[in-house]
């Protein structure tokens, strides 16, 4: 993973939705991630990627939000995906062409492509102590962004679709994540304080 990082480029892109079928309801990430993340990714090495639903004046850093239309707020919330990826150099120009046709082609925005420091956001305090060698930041940033990868992987695979009006949903068999989680807290010791629901999915706290 290291090896390939280096050789190649690593972008990130903020995908907003409308409020229109077929992202009218709780599943329009997982339309999103139907409809555009999966065509994409045959095509490059690494990604990983993270729903928002948040205020036009709320933390948004990795892109211009003044080049989304305020018709697509939804309760005073704009809903995004943000979707981190590895490209290779020569490829990246194609890639992205490709990437933003299809998303206007599906009624959703962006406002640019842009770079992704791993290291900053991976490397941060939230997942190793500043107190450590570089070369433990640099492991530690290589299995977090493996275990983000993986995870991603496994959600695209629970998603089925798209149904009649081009929406896709959560499997079925919802608790893949309920259970990981579990796992997670089990392998970490960590006891969680509260339990939660997103989209069918129990989360813990």
């Amino acid at each position: 993973m290291k090896e390939e990082i280096n050789e190649n480029i690593l972008r990130q892109t903020r995908i907003f939705v409308p409020p229109e079928s077929p992202f009218d309801d709780k599943y329009w990430a997982e339309t999103l991630l139907g409809s555009i993340i999966t065509p994409l990714i045959s095509q490059i090495k690494w990604f990983w990627f993270s729903r928002y639903e948040q205020p036009k004046n709320g933390e948004m850093d990795d892109c211009d939000i003044d080049r989304i239309p305020n018709s697509f707020l939804v309760n005073n919330n704009f809903r995004s995906i943000r979707f981190r990826y590895q490209v290779i150099k020569n490829e990246m120009e194609n890639f992205e062409k490709q990437a933003e046709e299809l998303i206007r082609f599906k009624d959703c925005r962006i406002s640019d492509f842009r770079d992704y420091d791993l290291m900053k956001d991976l490397g941060s305090e939230r997942f190793i102590s500043k107190q450590d060698s570089i070369q433990k930041k640099e492991e530690r940033v290589d299995l977090i962004s493996n275990f983000l990868f993986f995870t991603c992987k496994i959600f695209i695979h629970c998603i089925e679709g798209p149904d009649n009006e081009k929406k896709y949903h959560i499997e079925k068999n919802h608790q893949t994540f309920a259970t990981i989680s579990h796992l997670l807290h089990n392998i970490a010791g960590i006891h969680p304080r509260i339990v939660y629901e997103i989209n069918g999915l129990l989360f813990y706290d």
